[in-house]
């Protein structure tokens, strides 16, 4: 997988609460007024009446299952014809090139010192962004000489920072689940965080350019709006989902397995940046000899198995029977991450009716109700972190309860049906504005 962010992280967020207004999508998607007329192998002329959008996705951990679901809500919609892409399209293509190899060594090479690292004095995460945009810009170029869409999609910002003239000729929703100040609040100490200035700059530029942005959070859009100065009303607080029915059946498979080992879930592609060895550390200090608990590691990352009770599991991709399964034998996820934005392993969870242990970072607060779904402790309070999965452990009756609080949450809240409905009324909506945009430009 190319660009693979390797940047860890240092100090969380610090909160801050602007009084803002945002708008959110109805749920009520109308037939667009725009028409695309095409003829079959046979020269049969059909109207097509659907919004046609493009959409160039990064296909990197959690943004890809966003993709993925994205992908499924609209294979049958009445009101979009969804193109989807991958930004790395063209990169997989012509990676192998002598130009190509160069570009790698500029945008990919890191400093692997720790002094430099992290204090991002090599400039990572600018050469990264830039790299995963160039690509990104090569992949909607190659679809753009065949293509005529009615708007764009693009996801996640990285994506867009070199497309910003694209984006001034054809409207364009963006969609991004944090932002360069928050980024560089989570990972850098105060007096490196000027070294993110370039992401600032490139951000704010693609942002502004957007016809709309769809912010995963209020704690993305917030900094959208405050940090990088997007009208509020141009931006729009419309979570990712999951698909709930896919876990229907898992409230069986809990109780034919109470007599089983009890289980800790982690669910981290990157597993330093997940707060996994935090838990490992807690789990061997504390729980592991005990003898009714295992530790379930689902990561990308080579991690050890120190311990019987810990088991390590690569290669588990989303929707896969392997993955239900994951989260059909937990009682719990447990995820002490240390740099975060919106998990889609907590809406899963929750999909899943477990309890959820995790700290106050990204939109944490926002998913999970501290003491009704779970419970929301300090990084750095690790032995009431123990304390809060101890009490877990010992008390089914609130693992059940916590479940089912937590259930029902993102059955209100996190449908991936009904999330992407509200995205597709921001899509038909910017496309029928195209003659204001372009008089604009």
């Amino acid at each position: 997988m190319p660009f693979d962010s390797t940047f860890r992280d240092r100090d969380q967020r610090t909160s801050r609460e602007p009084q803002l207004a945002y708008h959110r999508a109805p749920l009520a998607i109308r037939r667009p007024r725009i028409r695309t007329i095409w003829a079959d192998r046979r020269g049969v002329t059909t109207v097509d009446a659907r919004t046609k959008i493009v959409a160039v996705h990064t296909p990197l951990l959690g943004n890809k299952t966003y993709s993925e679901l994205l992908r499924r809500a609209f294979a049958s919609s009445d009101a979009l014809h969804y193109d989807a892409h991958w930004s790395t399209e063209q990169y997989d293509i012509h990676r192998s090139g002598t130009l190509e190899r160069q570009l790698d060594r500029i945008f990919l090479k890191y400093v692997q010192r720790p002094f430099v690292r992290h204090r991002n004095l090599d400039f990572f995460p600018s050469r990264y962004e830039l790299g995963a945009s160039y690509w990104g810009r090569r992949t909607l170029n190659a679809i753009l000489r065949s293509s005529e869409p009615d708007a764009l999609h693009l996801h996640a910002q990285n994506v867009a920072l070199l497309s910003v003239d694209v984006m001034r000729r054809i409207p364009t929703v963006i969609s991004a689940d944090t932002t360069s100040y928050l980024i560089a609040q989570q990972r850098l100490p105060v007096p490196w965080r000027w070294t993110l200035a370039p992401n600032h700059f490139m951000e704010r530029t693609a942002f502004h350019a957007a016809s709309a942005v769809v912010a995963w959070s209020d704690w993305a859009a917030k900094s959208i709006v405050a940090d990088h100065g997007v009208p509020p009303e141009r931006v729009h607080v419309i979570p990712p989902g999951v698909e709930i029915e896919k876990f229907e059946h898992i409230d069986a498979e809990h109780a034919a397995g109470s007599k089983r080992k009890l289980r800790i879930l982690f669910v981290g592609g990157e597993f330093e940046r997940k707060g996994g060895p935090l838990l490992l550390e807690l789990f061997l200090g504390r729980f592991a000899a005990r003898g009714d608990v295992e530790l379930h590691i689902v990561t990308k990352d080579v991690v050890a198995s120190l311990h019987r009770s810990i088991v390590v599991h690569y290669g588990i991709e989303p929707f896969s029977e392997a993955w239900l399964a994951m989260y059909a034998s937990a009682d719990m996820l447990v995820m002490p991450t240390q740099s975060d934005q919106s998990p889609l392993a907590y809406l899963e969870a929750m999909a899943a009716r477990l309890p959820i242990v995790t700290t106050p970072v990204g939109a944490a607060p926002e998913i999970i109700v501290d003491g009704e779904t779970g419970f929301i402790v300090s990084g750095t309070a690790v032995r009431t972190f123990g304390d809060r999965i101890e009490r877990l452990l010992d008390d089914k009756s609130l693992r059940a309860q916590y479940g089912e609080a937590a259930r029902r949450r993102v059955t209100a809240r996190y449908s991936a049906q009904t999330n992407a409905a509200r995205l597709a009324r921001v899509l038909v909506g910017i496309a029928r504005d195209q003659p204001a945009l372009r008089k604009r430009s």
